[in-house]
């Protein structure tokens, strides 16, 4: 099905091909496809050159970020340039910011543009991207060479062969950036700042466990989807971020404890009777939830 964004829509690898690009490569570990995939990530001019076998979709190209980013920071991109970015790409449609297609060419294109190294793609902790993929091919094992691979193709746009749908909004340094701060936007500008912390909390695990307990493997959303602005979502952003700014070391930062809210407060919303799933009078009820659960 084509994405309807616009009359221009925007560039981008067409989805399907491009998942089975990223299928391919990860259904045999260390095979020769994936040797020739780090060789090409090592190698900037020659992952633009890999990446453009596959077709492209549309016309309108993204603005791309101009000033150089560090490995550093794009391992984990600071908060100022998360917010730089999403009003960069503020015009992009979420249902296109959902697509792996979409956030692979944009990550190809600053690539080369010379703004990220290829190899900050495979960069993990402690070892520098470059490092990481020559460790991994000279050591010709296959564990090694696949996880390696692995890192590189998240980074690029999400692996949702892998790692279900989820992968684009958690695991893409440029998707990341843009889902948060679009969620951040839900919020009302008084607590702006403290959603942004929300997810930040623990660098990436809350963030992660917030998109994980959202939205199943195929994308689908709890509280609706994640392209509509949900009355429901942002007050439960709102009651979490109120919450931890009043107690920093609430035990309701553990994943299990996230859990139960979010069931809690799904199984409000499928009780007849209860109103629809948007209500706005659902707030008081998410606040009282996440305020007993952080008991």
């Amino acid at each position: 099905m084509e994405l309807d964004d616009g009359p221009v829509p925007y560039r981008r690898f067409c989805e399907k091909p491009y998942r089975r690009r990223l299928k391919a490569l990860i259904e045999a570990k260390g095979d020769r496809r994936q040797k020739e995939f780090l060789e090409a990530v090592r190698d900037g001019r020659t992952l633009v050159n890999y990446m453009s076998e596959l077709p492209v979709d549309g016309i309108r190209e993204v603005p791309l970020w101009e000033d150089p980013i560090s490995e550093r920071d794009f391992r984990s991109l600071p908060p100022n340039l998360e917010l730089s970015l999403y009003r960069r790409w503020g015009e992009v449609p979420p249902e296109v910011a959902s697509c792996s297609g979409f956030w692979g060419y944009v990550t190809t294109c600053h690539v080369r543009a010379g703004t990220i190294d290829s190899t900050h793609l495979a960069a993990t902790n402690p070892l520098p991207g470059a490092s990481a993929i020559d460790q991994a091919l000279a050591d010709d094992a296959p564990l090694a060479i696949d996880r390696c691979v692995r890192t590189a193709l998240r980074r690029l746009g999400g692996l949702p062969p892998a790692r279900g749908h989820r992968s684009v909004y958690v695991d893409c340094m440029f998707a990341r950036a843009w889902w948060r701060e679009r969620m951040v936007e839900e919020a009302t500008s008084e607590v702006a700042d403290r959603v942004r912390s929300l997810f930040r909390t623990r660098g990436k695990s809350v963030w992660e466990d917030l998109i994980s307990r959202l939205i199943d493997k195929d994308g689908l959303s709890v509280f609706g989807p994640l392209n509509v602005p949900n009355d429901v979502r942002s007050a439960l952003f709102l009651a979490l971020a109120r919450h931890f700014a009043g107690d920093p070391g609430s035990p309701l930062a553990r994943s299990q404890q996230l859990r139960h809210v979010f069931q809690q407060i799904a199984t409000y919303q499928a009780t007849p009777g209860l109103g629809p799933a948007d209500d706005p009078e659902l707030a008081n009820v998410v606040k009282a939830i996440v305020c007993a659960q952080g008991r």
